[in-house]
């Protein structure tokens, strides 16, 4: 899902109706949102969680995103996936395959969670862009260009262009 370039391209209100849980079953909420802004969102997803999660394996009871049923998959953490990106070597070009296979191995696992994985490494991204724009040195953010290929999936929903992925993986080669 893309987020819309400019406010007036947002709903102006959205309105999310549900259910209560608990004591309060029996009632309805209704949730009335003003038009939301880019930097509502786009700071939202550069914020870490307030509570660390904690990596884990899991037995498939089916097949999800790819992965058989009775596989053994293992769901990372983002501090997780920011740790292996950091130790990718400078210059280097790693595949996001090549990392979920690393990380299931590591964990005795038969595969890494593609889903979660996805996500994990857009959140690295996003809050490694917000430290570089508010002046922070590329050596000193997690070094995610090395991970994102130029027109992957990932690379497209970040707010940045080819080149620059490009550029920063060619600098580390000098």
């Amino acid at each position: 899902m893309r987020f819309a370039t400019n406010a007036a391209a947002l709903s102006h209100n959205a309105m999310i109706s549900h259910k209560l849980t608990g004591d309060y079953s029996s009632s309805w909420a209704v949730m009335l949102f003003e038009s939301p802004t880019e930097e509502r969102i786009s700071s939202t997803m550069t914020k870490k969680p307030a509570k660390p999660k904690e990596p884990k394996r899991v037995v498939l009871e089916k097949p999800f995103a790819g992965v058989s049923q009775g596989s053994i998959l293992f769901v990372a953490t983002p501090d997780i996936i920011a740790a292996y990106i950091a130790k990718i070597p400078r210059g280097e070009l790693r595949s996001i395959e090549q990392m979920r296979r690393d990380l299931a191995k590591r964990n005795k696992a038969d595969a890494t969670c593609p889903v979660s994985t996805a996500i994990f490494i857009r959140s690295v991204a996003e809050i490694s862009l917000k430290q570089m724009a508010e002046g922070v040195e590329a050596p000193k953010v997690t070094p995610f260009w090395r991970l994102v290929a130029p027109g992957t999936p990932i690379a497209k929903r970040l707010d940045l262009d080819a080149d620059w992925l490009k550029g920063q993986l060619a600098a580390e080669r000098c």
